[in-house]
């Protein structure tokens, strides 16, 4: 009962009477077979053929009785009637018997046409096929091999009696029309017990529920179980038959929504915006009823997850893989994802029943970021500390014990009558992190996910399908992260002709593919170049950058390695920033050889005296070979990524980012409403930092319009910056002033009506106790368009004075202090 499937059929022995037919059309008195009260009424006589008597073999006519076996016969695949009275009983799964079996025959050599020959049972005999194959015909007789020869009472009518002999003779009559078959003649078979002997055997599924199907083989094509047939609770339906439509209370909904989009961001608890989902042109089509229960076809448009880490690479982790070039003049109709299901309506059982549910994927192009990666793990509660994994596992063991435990059946469950999970082709990279932090590295050790870094592994996965499963949530996805963890295993080759380190060779592969395809179809010269070109650029660019990260970590130096990454996210942009990148990191890996033995000698003292001090000098004439040579190679590397960036096709291209990352922190470390002004504004003190992301924005605001004026204050949780122009570049700084310098901010209105915000700085004091500066080159001005703008600038100035000065004077306790 546990799998939907055909078992073992079942056999019983269900021999035929050979019958007059038209001594059965009416049904006998309970003494029929007792005594002769129907004699006189032909159609209740119930004649059969019998073997008269034990060693005669002359066959007659004999009253039915149930279960005589003189008069049971079997029809063989010959056309031979095999007497079943004649030998011993066997087993209804073995061959029927063969060899020395007595079958139906005439009693002379051969039949005369115009003559009546009596029947009789012989051995069977190969040379008597014509007198011993036997055929039920289309209008009710039993004709031999002779055709036109059929077995029937001598007499006529007279001659169906009880003990008459049966004969084979010409099928005519003169006491009847020629057309219609005699009742004397009328032959037929007639089943000792229902059905044919052959029983199928199978497990099918009616919604929810197991059924066990037995049914004649004969007959299972009328009872076939249909999937598009009502199965909804038995009680349901019965409640649905007991009213009509029009006294019920409820009424069909079709409910029609379409959405331009909806956008999904994550926001941890630090806070910090992991990832942005946008979700585009959505539709949904609702239809619920009584009769067919709720019926949902949901398709988007087009899907895209943001990565919104300001430290990243790669700022889009998932897109709709772009379409090739020779693939764009079709329009493309498909949905990013469409959901079809139908549900039906169930308040008997705690079950979800569904009839389907299809969900489909469009080609989806899919980045894993590792530092995204751990960061929405830890987002969705993976980074406990074992410790605490612990004392909650005693707790809920504490807990199971005194809670009696829950039936299976008050589980909730779900049935499936058809679900179905499909993905086209899934373009996949990975990209591993040089640093992670102490909680990420904590949540990579417990998840035990290996990641190597591999570009565009074109990966096609099979379909998850399930039928007529009735399940626990928990174990239809357990069983659908198996499949797909399988589904990846098997593609484990393209995975590794991805590879970095080996320089990507199927992708060079899949380049050259497509530039002669293109070359060959449209004569397309350029494309063929550009794809080339492209692909033997991505390959270098690969094997140089991993050879480069891995002669890096040979130098020791992690003041070395800090400043080459920073110099790589700085310039990760266009191919010519890539180029700039690679020059700088020449420049950097040479004044590092050059500089490396007095640096790591000096700091190497400095923090471990003599020991330290040889330690420094043998890191440092690693250093003096190894970072010239990781700064050609980082050369190298950038000059073959602008090369394939300039040649990326746009069938490889990345779209950009929906929106900049939000600004996480409002009044009161509320989450504000995202604002596109408030986005710039903190991507633009980010290039005015260097990118010290320790920084968080707070407030900007306009405090002057004019052209030739024009300014702004951008105000973080460390300085205050105001900012003249349109451009927000270090140029661009006007006056830039810490909180940790500044005593006071407050509004002036001096004369002619002038609004302005005065900015009073610490005095330098020997006390350290903070007061005001009466110097007036520490108390600047600025000068606002309005008073409403000048005390909302100081407002917000002191705000964020205040939260500085209780991050300063608040006491951090240590986690693991007693």
């Amino acid at each position: 009962m546990d799998e939907f499937k055909e078992g073992d059929r079942l056999y019983y022995e269900n021999f035929m009477y050979i019958a007059v037919s038209g001594t059965f059309k009416r049904a006998p008195s309970s003494t029929s077979y007792l005594d002769d009260s129907s004699d006189r009424d032909v159609g209740a006589r119930m004649l059969v053929l019998d073997v008269a008597e034990p060693g005669n073999p002359a066959v007659v006519f004999k009253r039915m009785e149930p279960g005589k076996r003189s008069q049971l016969w079997r029809i063989t695949d010959e056309g031979l009637l095999q007497h079943e009275g004649s030998y011993v009983p066997k087993d209804p799964r073995q061959s029927p018997v063969k060899d020395n079996a007595f079958v139906l025959d005439i009693s002379a050599m051969a039949i005369q046409p115009t003559e009546y020959t009596p029947l009789q049972l012989r051995k069977r005999d190969p040379r008597r096929t014509y007198t011993q194959t036997w055929e039920f015909t289309k209008d009710g007789r039993l004709c031999c091999g002779y055709g036109q020869m059929c077995v029937q009472a001598r007499h006529g009518v007279l001659g169906l009696r009880d003990g008459c002999a049966a004969v084979v003779g010409p099928s005519f009559s003169l006491l009847q029309v020629p057309a219609k078959v005699p009742v004397e003649m009328g032959i037929g078979k007639r089943r000792l017990r229902p059905g044919s002997g052959v029983l199928s055997v199978k497990v099918i599924p009616d919604g929810p529920t197991r059924v066990l199907q037995i049914a004649d083989i004969k007959q299972l094509e009328l009872i076939e179980h249909d999937d598009s047939s009502d199965w909804v609770v038995m009680s349901e339906r019965r409640r649905l038959r007991s009213h009509s439509t029009e006294d019920d209370p409820k009424r069909d909904l079709k409910l029609s929504v379409n959405f331009k989009g909806i956008g999904i961001s994550l926001v941890n608890s630090i806070p910090e915006e992991l990832a942005y989902i946008s979700l585009r042109e959505i539709d949904i089509d609702y239809t619920s009823n009584i009769k067919d229960g709720q019926m949902v076809e949901s398709s988007i448009r087009k899907i895209q997850v943001d990565n919104q880490l300001f430290d990243t690479r790669h700022p889009v982790v998932m897109y709709l893989t772009p379409k090739a070039s020779k693939d764009r003049p079709h329009p493309d109709t498909k949905p990013a994802l469409h959901i079809s299901a139908h549900k039906v309506s169930n308040t008997e059982w705690n079950t979800e029943i569904f009839q389907k549910l299809n969900i489909a994927l469009k080609k989806m192009t899919l980045l894993i970021d590792e530092q995204l990666l751990w960061k929405l793990f830890q987002f969705a509660g993976y980074n406990q500390p074992d410790t605490e994994v612990e004392t909650l596992e005693e707790n809920q063991f504490e807990l199971a014990r005194s809670v009696p435990k829950i039936d299976s059946s008050q589980t909730k469950r779900y049935f499936f009558g058809h679900l179905r999970i499909s993905t086209s082709r899934i373009t996949l990279s990975a990209y591993t992190a040089s640093k992670l932090t102490p909680d990420l590295q904590a949540i990579k050790r417990r998840m035990e996910i290996p990641l190597i870094k591999f570009e565009d592994a074109k990966v096609q996965l099979d379909p998850f399908v399930q039928v007529h499963q009735f399940e626990t949530s928990a174990l239809l996805f357990d069983a659908a992260i198996v499949h797909y963890t399988e589904e990846l295993k098997s593609q484990a080759a393209k995975i590794l002709g991805s590879v970095d380190f080996l320089g990507n060779p199927l992708g060079l592969v899949n380049d050259v593919t497509a530039g002669i395809s293109g070359f060959i179809s449209d004569g397309n010269v350029g494309g063929l170049l550009k794809n080339v070109t492209h692909g033997v650029s991505n390959s270098a660019a690969k094997v140089t950058g991993s050879l480069s990260d891995g002669l890096s970590s040979v130098t020791m130096d992690a003041k070395h390695e800090r400043e080459r990454d920073q110099i790589r996210h700085e310039h990760s942009g266009s191919g010519s920033d890539q180029l700039f990148a690679g020059f700088k990191g020449l420049g950097h890996g040479i004044f590092g050889g050059l500089t490396s033995l007095v640096t790591q000698t000096v700091a190497g003292a400095s923090r471990g005296g003599v020991e330290g001090l040889f330690s420094g000098l043998a890191k440092g004439v690693v250093g003096t070979i190894t970072k010239p040579a990781t700064g050609m190679l980082d050369f190298v590397a950038g000059a073959a990524s602008a090369v394939r960036d300039t040649s990326r096709t746009s069938s490889k291209s990345r779209p950009p980012r929906m929106r900049e990352p939000r600004s996480c922190l409002g009044p009161g470390g509320t989450l504000p409403e995202y604002s596109h002004e408030e986005a710039q504004a903190q991507k633009s003190l980010f290039m005015l930092n260097e990118n010290d992301y320790s920084e968080r924005f707070i407030s900007v605001g306009q405090i002057r319009y004019a052209r030739n004026e024009c300014m702004k204050v951008l105000i973080t949780s460390q300085r205050v910056y105001f900012l003249g122009g349109k451009e927000s570049n270090r140029d661009s700084i006007v006056l830039d002033i810490d909180h940790k310098d500044l005593y006071s901010c407050c509004y002036l209105n001096r004369e002619n009506d002038r609004s302005y915000i005065e900015l009073t700085m610490k005095a330098d004091t020997q006390t350290g106790l903070p007061t005001p500066s009466d110097n007036a080159k520490k108390r600047p001005q600025v000068r606002c368009d309005l008073e409403d703008i000048a005390v909302k600038a100081a407002q917000q100035i002191m705000y964020a004075k205040n939260l500085y000065d209780e991050a300063t004077y608040t006491l951090h306790m240590d986690s693991d202090a007693d």
